[in-house]
């Protein structure tokens, strides 16, 4: 019988969708012949932590609950390994789960995982840490840091930050090696997207795929504040890429050899970092779980 490791993340019930969720997993557990274990996070990075455990203790798939924050500590526990990720979405954005399809209903994603049908995704490096979805400098960014701050979460309070910071925000400068060419340019951001959205169906890449090998370095150019929501609305409308300022760049590896700003998000958690920045593939991928 397979070994199942559900690593929740403590954080989860200041969402109104992960209230009760340990209370809810076992629930619905326990109606089912699962061999599984489960344990809560107790702090920050904790979760890489339990999964590297579960694999040295022969679980066959490990289980993230939460965000895109925690579905990446988890995959750091499991990168190099066999051991399966499973995702169960109950963070405010669930960019991964949404690219991948996984329901957002607690009973669908328990189902997709327990089905034991799963596909392989790539990981990649920003310089030293791990991403499965999104990475970035810029705009994105800096709306990150500031979500980070704030009590409340969710697709409205993101939306509000963005029409609020958009008015006093000032393009960054960067220079980018992609594809053997050299782009020096001022910039709203630079996204760096395995996955085609940052979450919430806010798709920044809506053509990318987490199997090709491949990382999509998309640039969205300065345009002028009065068209700021002309932006947003076309990535919540899956249109970004139908504009002139969106940039494309499919590429293997990229270096982001100077940028104005050490603000990042990986995944959309905030970091700070200082280029030069290189952007390259994990050596192994990652198997997970899918509908």
């Amino acid at each position: 019988m397979k070994k199942y490791f559900f690593i929740i993340n403590s954080k989860a019930g200041i969402h109104k969708r992960g209230k009760g969720i340990t209370e809810k997993i076992l629930e619905i557990l326990s109606g089912k012949l699962v061999n599984y274990e489960w344990a809560v996070t107790e702090k920050p990075g904790h979760a890489p932590e339990l999964a590297k455990k579960a694999v040295s203790e022969g679980f066959d798939f490990v289980v993230a609950v939460g965000g895109d924050g925690t579905v990446n500590e988890v995959a750091k526990g499991l990168a190099g390994s066999d051991v399966t990720l499973g995702i169960i979405p109950t963070g405010s954005g669930n960019g991964l789960a949404r690219h991948l399809k996984i329901s957002q209903n607690l009973v669908k994603a328990i189902d997709t995982i327990l089905n034991n049908k799963t596909s392989y995704i790539d990981l990649w490096k920003l310089n030293d840490q791990l991403f499965l979805s999104v990475a970035g400098n810029g705009f994105d960014a800096e709306i990150a840091h500031k979500m980070s701050l704030s009590q409340k979460r969710g697709r409205w309070k993101y939306i509000k930050l963005v029409i609020k910071r958009s008015l006093s925000f000032n393009p960054i400068d960067i220079e980018l090696v992609a594809n053997q060419s050299i782009i020096k340019q001022r910039v709203l951001m630079i996204t760096f997207a395995n996955s085609s959205q940052f979450g919430n169906n806010a798709y920044i890449s809506p053509k990318a795929k987490t199997d090709d090998g491949l990382i999509d370095v998309v640039i969205i150019e300065p345009v002028c504040k009065i068209l700021y929501p002309v932006v947003g609305l076309a990535i919540l409308l899956k249109k970004i890429h139908w504009f002139k300022f969106h940039k494309l760049y499919r590429v293997k590896n990229a270096v982001l050899n100077n940028s104005s700003s050490e603000l990042f998000h990986i995944d959309g958690d905030p970091v700070k970092i200082n280029a030069p920045v290189k952007i390259e593939p994990f050596n192994k991928p990652l198997q997970v779980c899918i509908p």
